[in-house]
């Protein structure tokens, strides 16, 4: 249980539920076996397994809970190979030219007939809830991914008002900053990996991989009307990742500092690794990113959701 990716929400308000009544209302979206006339099925799981019944796992006040996707694999390549057979009879049949809205719902049709047949993969997707700093962490990469997760989650619980978040820095600022002065926050230092792009063009990006980041052949290049979107950094020695410009997380990888210390624990079967592990990953990721958001000037909103809280 290490999470490789984090995409943090702030929730606009202390999460109401405990464990145990949010458990019974991810029950009314369970996952369930994908129609054979559907693309895709979502769902909530148990984040022990699929042979599991528990769909909350709670540990230092953090709710860790798992969203299944199963999709049906059906390759765009073998769809066009027989849209476009399907094409060649009707021109021939018909002797005229198949218009756009002909093709589009031939595709549809084809699309549809071949669902049944088709393979069908499961993805797992991990978050949890810390409800000692009221943020949202999502295992996923990328923003898009994150939000389908979250619009299952919001239909799930009726309303659940989360903000992206934002901190008082930006995080591409920030990350200039450090760079440009040598000196990577308290508590962290520089990894050996950073990317950067044109200030006014997104596009044109520059990549660096295990250097001295700090290197003029670096910083040069930031001066360069550049601004940074990635840049590794270390944690305590604990963690590696790195932080990207909307203040996501990825790459994160949990050194052998942390992981020898659970292996000094006495687990007796693998539901106890799991929780441990959760146990060790939460504290860590916790204390890690509240570091973080610290030297990008604290989160925008904190305050107000403070006052909530009290």
């Amino acid at each position: 249980m290490w999470f490789k990716s984090a995409q943090i929400f702030l929730l606009d308000q202390p999460f109401p539920y405990n464990a145990e009544h949010f458990a019974e209302r991810l029950k009314q979206r369970v996952a369930r076996p994908c129609p054979k006339s559907q693309p895709y099925a979502y769902g909530w799981s148990s984040p022990y397994g699929n042979h599991f019944d528990e769909l909350v796992h709670e540990s230092n006040q953090c709710m860790l809970f798992t969203n299944t996707k199963e999709e049906r694999i059906l390759p765009s390549s073998v769809i066009k190979e027989v849209l476009d057979e399907k094409l060649k009879v009707m021109e021939e049949k018909e002797q005229r030219e198949i218009y756009a809205k002909e093709r589009s719902r031939l595709k549809d049709d084809i699309t549809f007939s071949m669902l049944p047949q088709a393979f069908t993969k499961k993805t797992h997707t991990h978050a949890f809830i810390d409800n000692e700093h009221h943020w949202l962490l999502i295992d996923v990469s990328s923003r898009s991914k994150a939000e389908t997760f979250t619009e299952l989650l919001r239909n799930t619980l009726g309303s659940f008002k989360i903000t992206p978040l934002q901190t008082q820095t930006t995080a591409s600022v920030a990350m200039s900053h450090w760079l440009l002065s040598s000196k990577a926050p308290t508590g962290f230092e520089f990894g050996g990996d950073c990317e950067m792009r044109d200030k006014e063009k997104d596009r044109g990006a520059i990549r660096f991989y295990q250097l001295l980041i700090t290197d003029k052949e670096v910083t040069n290049h930031l001066k360069l009307n550049r601004r940074l979107v990635k840049l590794e950094l270390v944690w305590q020695k604990r963690i590696a990742f790195v932080l990207n410009d909307d203040c996501s997380i990825s790459r994160i990888r949990f050194l052998d500092v942390v992981k020898e210390s659970l292996e000094e624990l006495d687990m007796a079967d693998s539901m106890q690794k799991f929780e441990s592990e959760f146990a060790m990953m939460s504290l860590e990721l916790r204390h890690c990113i509240a570091e973080l958001l610290d030297a990008m000037g604290g989160i925008i909103g904190k305050v107000a959701l403070s006052e909530v809280s009290a």
